[in-house]
């Protein structure tokens, strides 16, 4: 279940740096680009898709796709506490 917390987090994350303001608080110096944008919002659902296989797999589809959904709770979380404290330390 690390695994599939971890493809949590860098799906969630990927779909996160994908729009424009979190894109500047993290790369403050890079340009932000709409084709970039596509990318990481296409890689950030086909990541978490891997993870919902890899928890359906591991747990069965019903409780699978339960961790799934809390995993990704715990990731969405995690994500929105350290924003802004990863903004203030860049």
């Amino acid at each position: 279940m690390i695994f599939g917390f971890l493809l949590t987090l860098a799906g969630a994350l990927t779909l996160c740096v994908s729009m424009k303001k979190h894109f500047r608080q993290v790369f403050p110096s890079k340009t932000y680009a709409e084709t970039s944008s596509r990318i990481l919002r296409i890689s950030g659902f086909v990541i978490l898709a891997v993870a919902a296989v890899v928890c359906s797999s591991v747990k069965g589809v019903g409780l699978g796709l339960t961790w799934f959904a809390a995993l990704l709770t715990v990731a969405v979380f995690s994500i929105a506490m350290a924003l802004p404290y990863l903004t203030r330390r860049l």
